[in-house]
């Protein structure tokens, strides 16, 4: 189906910007004796949202249909999925500024409806599931709206499932149901800390309480330590990038060009204006992939001469990117998007999907499913494109490796 990125929600504290000071001094107070076990990033109001694309920008997220109906547009990094009998469709709805509380910023929603109950139905991050800090506090925030037509309350399971680094279900410390009104309401579920490296995802599933059984969905979040773009030189600065192969233009620093076997390509670093990827994006870089012949899966961008360091080991990793055709007959442009991952040896890992993405003229946001291996000490991403009859050229721009920032403490704190 279809999906875009995310600026994190509104209200959320970088680690990065102002906390270095503050961890320092609770090393010194650490060192004698008087750091309290149980202080948490929480407790010190310092929290980054740990959800994938929380705006519910793109339209390329994940549908899953088991003998069900599953209608609609699901955003990027996303999951609607429906199991035995069920029916349920969503919508993403733009929100103005200002109308889900005062000084709101303007975000879409998700209307999630279903049709009809089965087995079971909803919308989720298990596609996207995120690492959580050993016993540290988590706690998930959302706004919700009925949206049933006799203006009847809907009741909505917020769910929070934990999983172990093998992919099973642990516990789903952090869910709750709540009972959304006609107005705009925030909610926010209980605490939790587990101990263990695990993973997380959240989840919406409606309840059958009468009306049209809909609801809108906005500005979720789980509030946690932070979670940073690893990704080197995103902004696409300087040419002193790597060349390997028959490669013409300008490399970025920290990226490669790569064109071998008989395969050519040209690469060109192009301006890209404030709000033109997004409203409210930043102006920013995108490079401009040509490739002018074909040699296989010989030809391509990454930054596999500096991969991004995954540290520790057993964290959950994904890619995000935008991506347009620069084909001069403005046609579309298809694409590979994968993320990789490497040893410390290094060997090469695999990756946890290859994405078979089509650009348009207009910006796209596309997002791997997250990664997670023990033995994974690196990563990169890699777009290549895929012979279409045109130009074959693309435009990228704002790559992303999402993951966890280096923690000083085990409990979560950042330099």
């Amino acid at each position: 189906m279809k999906a875009q990125p995310q600026p994190q929600s509104a209200g959320l504290v970088d680690l990065r910007t102002g906390f270095y000071r503050h961890c320092l001094l609770l090393r010194m107070i650490g060192a004698i004796g008087l750091l309290l076990p149980s202080l948490t990033l929480l407790a010190q109001g310092a929290t980054t949202n740990q959800l994938p694309n929380p705006q519910f920008r793109g339209t390329n997220g994940t549908v899953v249909n088991q003998s069900s109906t599953v209608t609609g547009t699901v955003p990027t990094l996303w999951r609607l999925f429906g199991v035995n009998s069920a029916g349920i469709n969503a919508d993403i709805v733009p929100v103005a500024a200002n109308a889900i509380f005062p000084g709101s910023p303007a975000t879409n929603a998700v209307r999630l409806t279903v049709t009809a109950f089965g087995a079971d139905q909803g919308l989720d991050t298990s596609q996207v599931r995120f690492s959580l800090v050993p016993n540290q506090q988590y706690q998930y925030r959302v706004y919700l709206r009925s949206d049933n037509g006799d203006n009847s309350n809907q009741n909505v399971n917020v769910g929070v499932a934990q999983f172990d680094q093998s992919g099973a279900f642990v516990s789903g410390l952090g869910s709750d149901t709540k009972t959304a009104t006609p107005n705009w309401t925030q909610f926010t579920g209980p605490s939790f800390s587990l101990p263990g490296n695990l993973t997380a995802e959240m989840s919406f599933r409606l309840g059958a309480d009468g009306g049209n059984n809909s609801v809108l969905i906005a500005l979720p979040e789980i509030a946690g330590p932070s979670i940073e773009n690893l990704m080197p030189n995103p902004n696409f600065t300087g040419t002193g990038g790597t060349v390997v192969g028959n490669v013409t233009g300008t490399v970025p620093d920290s990226w490669r060009g790569f064109a071998i076997n008989g395969g050519a390509i040209t690469l060109a670093t192009v301006p890209v204006a404030a709000n033109e990827l997004y409203p409210g994006s930043p102006s920013t870089n995108a490079v401009q992939l040509t490739v002018n012949t074909f040699a296989g899966n010989g030809q391509g961008f990454d930054n596999e001469v500096v991969r991004v360091p995954v540290a520790p080991a057993g964290r959950s990793i994904w890619g995000e990117v935008y991506i347009r055709s620069a084909n001069l007959d403005n046609s579309p442009q298809g694409f590979t998007f994968q993320l990789n991952g490497f040893s410390a040896v290094p060997a090469f890992l695999g990756g946890p999907n290859t994405v078979n993405g089509t650009a348009t003229t207009s910006w796209g946001y596309f997002g791997t499913t997250s990664y997670l291996n023990v033995a994974m000490a690196t990563a990169d991403l890699a777009i290549r494109l895929v012979e279409s009859g045109s130009n074959n050229s693309i435009l990228i721009a704002m790559p992303r490796i999402n993951g966890l920032g280096n923690q000083l403490f085990e409990d979560g704190f950042e330099n």
